[in-house]
This record gives structure tokens, sequence and C-alpha cells, in this order.
């Protein structure tokens, strides 16, 4: 993944008892630029950061929790949900990128 992404620092993560995780943010118009469809990976950078989106438009969330890292790469996937004025706006499945470290 390339193309100048843009660092989210004001995010949440909710995980269930089934391993399931999700990132909520604030909407970050640099993703509407991808296509509805995807596909849309994410990769683990560096043991601390998530980059997800797809090749073109995508987003850094860094300093994420040591044991979620390990519960995605066991997962292979994540939801991403992105609220303005507190609606969600958008929910994009993300799956692990078969070139994430």
């Amino acid at each position: 993944m390339s193309n100048n992404p843009i660092v989210v620092t004001d995010y949440e993560v909710f995980t269930n008892d089934k391993n399931a995780i999700a990132f909520f943010m604030l909407r970050h118009p640099a993703l509407d630029d991808n296509q509805e469809k995807g596909p849309f990976l994410f990769a683990v950078q560096d043991d601390t950061s998530i980059v997800l989106g797809t090749e073109e438009h995508h987003a850094i969330l860094p300093n994420v929790d040591p044991s979620v890292i390990k519960t995605l790469r066991e997962r292979n996937a994540l939801l991403l949900v992105e609220f303005e004025e507190q609606v969600p706006f958008r929910c994009t499945p993300c799956y692990l990128s078969p070139h994430s470290n």
C-alpha cells in the first residue's frame, strides 16, 4: 500500500468473546475515493500499526495494542466503521493482505 495515506490517531477498538474486531473512527474523505466493492485489505506494519483500505486510498492506525495485533493475525479480518456526526457512515470489512508482515 502506498500513496500518501492519512494517519488516524483518534479511533476506538471493539472486540468480543468470538475475537471479532472493529475499529471505529470519524469519516475520512480520503477513503471516499475507494470503490464500494473493494477489495479492502489491511496490513500490520512494524507490529504496532494497521494500514487499511485499498492500494490507492488507505489510512494508518498507529499504536494498536499488541493483543489486538495478535488477534488480527489469527482472525485475518476486521471491520472498519466510520462515523459522521455520531451516525455510522460506512462499514467496511477488511481482510489481511498477503503482503502483511
